[in-house]
């Protein structure tokens, strides 16, 4: 068993085992990959996103955020800088079940005004026909 350890494994199970257990631990691996147990508090920049109280605070300023705006702002801190797709937006919002109009656009511009419209710069960034992205006010070439 050390061996897997030493090769690099994060886990192993014991033959026979129950598949409740297979679920419950190929569930807890995927969350620590993406990142979703290893902090409470999700930053970037001036960002700081509470994945406790799905609140995310810029300065002294704390915004409450719906669950829609929490999944995306949550996508986009943990890939910054780089691209989230419209696509992947949209599957980690409503699945296969995509409501008809502009809803993502919505969001967007929802979660724009909340921790970009207030401040001197804004995190936040389209990239036309593609996704959306976080950039810190260094980085902005657009």
């Amino acid at each position: 068993m050390l061996n897997g350890f030493d090769a690099g494994a994060d886990d192993y199970l014991v033959k026979p085992f129950d598949l409740e257990i297979l679920e419950a631990r190929v569930k807890a691996l995927t969350r620590r990959r993406n990142g979703e147990v290893s902090s409470r508090e999700l930053t970037f920049g001036e960002l700081s996103l509470d994945v406790t109280t799905h609140t995310v605070t810029r300065k002294s300023c704390k915004f409450a955020l719906n669950p829609s705006l929490f999944t995306i702002l949550r996508l986009l801190i943990n890939r910054a800088p780089g691209v989230v797709t419209k696509e992947e937006l949209i599957v980690a919002l409503w699945g296969d079940d995509e409501p008809e109009g502009n809803v993502l656009r919505s969001h967007m511009y929802q979660l724009r005004t909340l921790i970009d419209k207030p401040f001197e710069h804004g995190y936040l960034r389209t990239i036309p026909k593609h996704g959306y992205q976080l950039v810190l006010p260094q980085e902005d070439s657009v």
